[in-house]
């Protein structure tokens, strides 16, 4: 496992209500090369807060199933057997 990028709170604060506020100083760890058959990447969240906005991921997103725009677990509810795909 590998620690592919970390995402700081200097890096949030475009993002942030109040960028000013005390909070974790590293937001997320993004980890390639998960031994495992559906994930490739695990985002690890710090816990905490930024005043009263909790800590988000801000820069990247997830790939959906087919390349759509889904709701998450879409396809185990409409298509039960397509995350066999992944």
């Amino acid at each position: 496992m590998l620690i592919k990028s970390v995402r700081t709170k200097e890096e949030l604060a475009p993002v942030l209500m109040s960028p000013e506020e005390r909070g974790p100083d590293f937001a997320y760890w993004v980890f390639s090369g998960i031994a495992s058959k559906v994930w490739e990447n695990m985002t690890v969240i710090s816990p905490g807060t930024y005043g009263q906005e909790f800590v988000k991921t801000f820069g990247h997103y997830h790939n959906q199933p087919y390349g759509r725009n889904l709701p998450y677990g879409w396809w185990k509810r409409y298509a039960p057997d397509a995350e066999e795909a992944f």
